[in-house]
Formats: structure tokens, sequence, C-alpha cells
């Protein structure tokens, strides 16, 4: 073997053993992301006489996400977030508290999702719009599929 052989399989072992390392760098902290975010808790509100039971069943029954407590619709349970992870608002027709949930979850930096099993009116959109981290769905699936992205790309705290 040559000296610019040698040379040139050093060069490429160093440049393969960076490429490696910028990989599981980039993997560790994003799994390092989605476990601590996971690990906080997430809290549901939902509209006065609304059901979200089974939305939190699924999202409990994952055992992806921590819900220590149960669905919610009292708003000023929102003084109350400290080191949430997500905020998911059961919006209905009507919500008379929506802008008080949205706007504390706003204020604590919290991501929020909007969960509506009808449709979502312009104006509740164009208060979201203000705010970079919300999401809206209206299906169960995505509820949790929305959950998981946030929680696992979302900045940690």
């Amino acid at each position: 073997m040559d000296i610019y052989s040698l040379i040139a399989f050093a060069a490429y072992f160093i440049l393969g053993v960076l490429v490696c390392f910028a990989f599981l760098r980039f993997f560790f902290r994003k799994e390092i992301r989605l476990f601590n975010n996971r690990s906080r808790p997430i809290m549901i509100f939902k509209s006065t006489g609304q059901d979200m039971e089974i939305e939190t069943k699924l999202l409990r029954d994952s055992n992806l996400f921590n819900i220590p407590e149960d669905p919610t619709d009292k708003h000023q349970n929102i003084d109350r977030i400290k080191n949430h992870s997500l905020i998911i608002i059961g919006y209905s027709e009507g919500m008379t508290n929506f802008d008080d949930i949205f706007n504390g979850a706003r204020n604590a930096g919290v991501p929020v999702i909007v969960y509506s099993k009808g449709k979502i009116p312009d104006d509740v959109f164009n208060k979201l719009r203000d705010y970079s981290w919300y999401s809206t769905c209206q299906v169960p699936l995505r509820l949790i599929n929305d959950v998981f992205t946030i929680l696992s790309t979302f900045p940690d705290k």
C-alpha cells in the first residue's frame, strides 16, 4: 500500500466516523427531547357537557403519554400550567371559556391542540393564527398522531 492510498483510507475513515457521530448525535437529541416531553403531563380541557372520554382513553391506552387528570371544563385550571408539555382543548360550538384557556396556554408557551368533533369557526382560527404552536384536528387517531408529533419536535423547556 502506498502513502496516498493510506492517506485516502484515513480520510474516508475519519469522514465515516464524523458522519456516524453526527447521525447518532441527532438521533439521541431527538430521543431525549421526546422522552423529556413525554414525561411531562398533558392537560385536557373540554367544553361544558362535552364528552372527551374516548379520546382520553385512547391517549392513555397508547402508554406513550402522561395524562394524570381527567379532562376538565373548569378554565381556572389553566393557572396550574407549570411543567405541562401540551394542552388539548376539546372545542365545541358555543364554548364560552375558549379564549381564557387558549390565552393561558399561549402565555405559558405551551403547544395547543384544538380538537373538535365539528367545524371549527373562522373566528377561532383567526385567534389561533397569532400563535405558532398550535394544531387542529377532528379525528381521534389524528389527535394521537398530533400529540406524538408535537412532543417529539417541540423544544425542551
